[in-house]
């Protein structure tokens, strides 16, 4: 049907060139959102580091509660680069976000031995791809942090509680901003899941950011 200068819907006339107005600014005001931390996934991990030679792969899921609602799935690759100081995660993943693939390096200054949590240091970035009202968008993500841990062990086995803060930049070719975000979580290494490790995470948004719950599996070897 093609659409003249006019048309009639309940005996009311709306003019075409009313209707130009109403189309741009809905498209000025979905292009002005602002952008948030969409595009990383959780953390699952601890202050730890996997030592060269030492490999692990993890499979994470991330649900989403705010910003709409979502969930991203990415499956990670994790290993050492410098002997007791830096590992490092590469990983890809799609859901909330179409596309993301991103690395993040874990530099380790206090290791988690008797009567000393650990702590390390967070830095990475990441790139995603979104398909939007405008078109395909692909943005940028820098991240730093911290994150203290503290391994205990129980009658099931091994389980280290985590707490991280996470600054991150956001940025594309409309909005920037600067997510902050809080992370409690656990690794839990049960003995009859051996070597199998598991992961449970909750994010709260800060700034900028998402409130979110998180599991994980994974494999070292």
């Amino acid at each position: 049907m093609i659409i003249s200068d006019a048309f009639e819907s309940k005996g009311v006339i709306v003019k075409k060139h009313f209707l130009a107005p109403i189309s741009l600014g809905a498209l000025a005001l979905a292009l002005s959102l602002p952008a948030f931390a969409g595009v990383g996934t959780s953390l699952q991990q601890t202050a730890d580091v996997i030592q060269p030679g030492a490999y692990e792969i993890k499979l994470q899921t991330d649900i989403i509660f705010n910003r709409g609602g979502g969930f991203i799935v990415s499956p990670h690759f994790v290993t050492g680069v410098i002997d007791h100081m830096i590992d490092v995660d590469l990983y890809i993943g799609t859901g909330y976000t179409d596309f993301q693939a991103g690395a993040l390096a874990k530099y380790n200054l206090l290791p988690d031995i008797e009567g000393q949590v650990g702590l390390s240091f967070l830095a990475g970035a990441s790139v995603s791809i979104d398909s939007t009202v405008a078109g395909t968008q692909a943005s940028a993500l820098l991240t730093s942090g911290i994150v203290v841990s503290k391994s205990f062990t129980a009658d099931f086995g091994r389980f280290a509680p985590y707490t991280s803060l996470e600054v991150e930049g956001f940025l594309n070719g409309t909005a920037s901003t600067l997510p902050i975000t809080l992370i409690l979580g656990s690794r839990w290494d049960p003995n009859v899941t051996t070597p199998w490790r598991f992961y449970s995470e909750f994010s709260f948004g800060l700034k900028d950011s998402f409130y979110g719950v998180s599991l994980g599996a994974a494999y070292p070897f």
